[in-house]
């Protein structure tokens, strides 16, 4: 049987990162990582790559502290990719990995006032920051052609954000870690975790093969939650993690002009419409978010067709005659707090690293970092108290009433999205009603004084009796052992007022 120091399950971004990390502090250390070559269903494949801590804010994440705790921690991850982009490519010289600066955020007309409660919440928080932008005339947008229904009526331009190829990302990574003959770089997927007296001993692939490690990082983004299911000793501990499944297209560029990212703030549903250029000949056009209890790995119809207008509408109506050239579908990791899981587990040995939403790649040199650092016995990003520890209580930033109505905001923004026409004055108050009643009614099935967010409430939408019948089980686990204070291994008491444990 094979003997690695470390193994780190999954292959995305934030494993190879890790990887990454590790070996250029140690380059002794015997390091596995073990995933699929060709990653179905892969949240970093999928992704438009954006380095956007500013242009992801919206108004309801940055009003807790966890919030604002983890939108500093985007801050300092931004400030971190130049010099790991050059780390990268001191291993790559040939094809070598670039950052493409520069992102136009339009506020337009087809959305609801979600759209404008969170422009005006990425503008503070770029003021705050003394981060630099420019409002601008969103007419003189290079490649913005929208419909007139769609037309912008604000926009501002960040210098500093901007985005990457995934693939130039994980192709530099790769070759970086295989660049090193302690390492091992494995096509296959881990199916258990041995553990024995309390600490890991082994990982079991489907292949049937073991390989021994003293230490063991999962990095399988939402798929972690597969593995996470096998050890009873951590199953309820730590936040369920579900998959916001997302589809992307890269077609062929119907606008030479377009040079930078052009991207909507964040919607209901928590994403944003995004396009921006893939290389000379094509562009990238993201992103769908569907909350679902499964990965999937093939598209609906309705989440294409939904995409391709709203980018003809609302970003360049010429892509009308642009060849789809590839489709991509990616589960991105959520935990049902929606807060990452990042840290050690009560298991010795087993680290934990996912959870974190469209966020992952923004973050990923920083958290590589943490987690590299924390399992070398070096200090941490986090001080005295990690709240983003694997085994928590479920982080809570609002009440019930907070989440209803932040719910039944999100449902009406997300209705006008999709062209919604109300017969006449009175109707949108009256579609309010229904729509709180309904979300309403799901907390009252659900028996239980946690919350979920609005991006977990639209689950219910699908298969209802499914879904209620999941986070039911893990929230009865919660209010029959865990006591009103108690919190788990690792505390969050001192993370802020509003990090409550219920």
């Amino acid at each position: 049987m094979q003997q690695f120091d470390i193994v780190i399950i999954g292959n995305g971004i934030l494993a190879y990162s890790t990887a990454f990390a590790l070996i250029t502090k140690d380059p002794t250390l015997k390091v596995a990582i073990i995933g699929p070559q060709d990653r179905p269903g892969s949240a970093t494949v999928a992704s438009g790559a954006m380095l956007g801590c500013f242009g992801e804010v919206t108004k309801q994440g940055v009003s807790s502290s966890p919030g604002k705790f983890k939108h500093k921690l985007g801050i300092k991850a931004a400030k971190m990719w130049p010099s790991w982009i050059e780390k990268i490519n001191s291993f790559n010289v040939q094809n070598s990995v670039k950052l493409d600066l520069g992102t136009h955020i339009v506020l337009n007309a087809k959305s609801g006032d979600l759209d404008d409660e969170n422009f005006i919440a990425i503008i503070n928080c770029l003021k705050d920051a003394n981060e630099p932008y420019k409002e601008i005339e969103p007419n003189d947008i290079p490649g913005l052609n929208p419909i007139s229904d769609c037309r912008p009526l604000k926009a501002i331009f960040l210098p500093n954000e901007g985005f990457i190829n995934p693939s130039t990302i994980l192709n530099g990574l790769h070759n970086s870690i295989q660049s090193n003959k302690c390492c091992s770089i494995i096509d296959n997927t881990v199916t258990k975790i041995h553990i024995d007296n309390n600490h890991v001993s082994c990982v079991e692939m489907i292949s049937g093969q073991k390989i021994n490690a003293k230490c063991i990082v999962l990095a399988a983004g939402a798929y972690s939650q597969f593995l996470i299911d096998q050890i009873p000793e951590l199953k309820f501990l730590i936040p369920p993690l579900v998959h916001g499944v997302g589809i992307s297209i890269i077609t062929e560029r119907s606008s030479p002009a377009l040079t930078h990212v052009i991207r909507t703030p964040n919607r209901a549903g928590a994403c944003g419409l995004h396009i921006m250029p893939r290389d000379e000949n094509h562009v990238y056009i993201g992103a769908t978010n569907n909350v679902s209890l499964l990965p999937i790995t093939s598209p609906r119809m309705g989440h294409i067709n939904f995409l391709i207008q709203c980018a003809i509408e609302q970003i360049d109506q010429s892509l009308h005659s642009s060849k789809i050239i590839n489709w991509t579908v990616g589960n991105r990791p959520i935990s049902i707090d929606s807060y990452p899981l990042i840290g050690e587990t009560s298991i010795n040995g087993l680290w934990m690293l996912t959870g974190t939403y469209r966020d992952g790649l923004h973050y990923s040199p920083l958290f590589a970092q943490a987690i590299a650092n924390q399992i070398l016995g070096e200090r941490s990003i986090f001080t005295e108290n990690n709240i983003f520890t694997p085994e928590r209580l479920p982080i809570q930033t609002m009440t019930k009433e907070q989440a209803i109505e932040e719910a039944v905001h999100h449902y009406i923004s997300g209705a006008y999205e999709h062209a919604m026409k109300l017969p006449r004055i009175g109707w949108d108050q009256m579609f309010k009603d229904l729509i709180r009643t309904k979300i309403e009614n799901i907390f009252k099935e659900l028996d239980t004084d946690y919350v979920l967010t609005p991006d977990m409430l639209l689950m219910f939408d699908d298969n209802k009796a499914k879904h209620l019948a999941y986070f039911k089980e893990y929230f009865k686990f919660l209010n029959t052992n865990i006591s009103p204070k108690q919190t788990y291994r690792k505390s969050t008491s001192n993370a802020g007022s509003e990090v409550s444990t219920v």
